[in-house]
């Protein structure tokens, strides 16, 4: 596999404000985003590039703190904002893209927009306040090629401010961990848990398709359903993503891949209670925490 050769995203804030109104660009690239909090859009209407066609991405919380995104497209994307800045009350965030050369047509623009829902969906990251799922337009091969690498290119620039309902799930074989040797394994085996997963890219921690879960939990679990593990598994449950198991019924079984917070939250969610995560996932007779103690010791060893 080639060494990457880096990605550079430059972020400019013209207000000198690190919450404020950010202009998001990279090398190499005649994508622009503009990102603001709803709190500056006033500010943001100096900015001329938001009346080209482009994309954009509204981003809030729901009631219990879950994010929540609402993807857009326009030919002139500041009438767009307008208009949701009166109706829609649960955003508090904007990023546009834009093109700087004015290259980025309508039917670019709806093909990022249908691509961003599906990723949004297939992720579960955040709820959609979108209605509808839009259908790919047809482009030719030359305009599906241009629109798929403003896609990635987005997705990056999106990512470095904070907004990460759009990355898609790696999983081994697609990338490599800081060791060069790939996804390294983890097991965690309590009581009815036996689930197996790794350390994603990202820093989060993913549990692997089939890897079960305890379906009784401990009182602290069922008396804390605002903390982040006990909601997280009752969205898992809602979602139908840990489903009843018919081999073992003491137990639910993962879907699919699934992403989270920390190792910590994945084994509290599996276990269902208050456990840490370090010490629960295991590579053979070392934990978690004693492999990357151990990791830290051999990169020190041989710089």
């Amino acid at each position: 596999m080639p060494t990457p050769l880096g990605i550079s995203v430059i972020i400019f804030m013209p207000d000198e404000e690190a919450n404020g109104l950010r202009i998001v660009e990279m090398l190499n690239w005649t994508g622009q985003g503009i990102v603001f909090p709803k709190s500056r859009f006033q500010r943001a209407k100096e900015e001329t590039a938001l009346q080209q066609t482009g994309v954009y991405v509204l981003r809030g919380l729901d009631d219990e703190d879950r994010p929540v995104i609402y993807v857009g497209q326009g030919e002139n994307v500041w009438k767009r904002l307008a208009d949701h800045y009166a109706k829609k009350d649960f955003w508090t965030q904007a990023a546009a893209f834009v093109s700087k050369d004015t290259y980025l047509n309508k039917a670019h623009v709806q093909y990022l927009e249908a691509r961003l829902l599906k990723i949004a969906n297939d992720a579960k990251r955040c709820s959609l306040n979108n209605e509808n799922q839009p259908q790919l337009p047809t482009l030719s091969d030359a305009d599906r090629a241009f629109a798929g690498h403003y896609l990635r290119n987005l997705q990056v620039c999106l990512s470095s401010v904070g907004v990460h309902e759009f990355e898609e799930l790696q999983r081994p074989g697609e990338s490599t961990v800081a060791t060069g040797d790939g996804y390294v394994e983890f097991t965690l085996n309590q009581q009815d848990t036996e689930a197996s997963g790794y350390e994603g890219p990202d820093g989060r921690f993913v549990v692997r398709a089939g890897s079960r879960a305890r379906k009784e939990v401990t009182a602290w679990f069922a008396a804390n359903k605002e903390k982040a593990a006990p909601r997280k598994r009752g969205e898992l449950i809602e979602k139908q993503l840990l489903v009843e198991n018919a081999n073992h019924p003491d137990s639910f079984v993962l879907a699919e891949d699934w992403s989270f917070d920390s190792a910590s939250q994945a084994a509290q969610v599996f276990v269902g209670g208050s456990v840490s995560g370090p010490v629960a996932w295991r590579k053979g007779d070392l934990t978690l925490k004693e492999w990357q103690a151990q990791l830290a010791r051999d990169l020190d060893d041989h710089p």
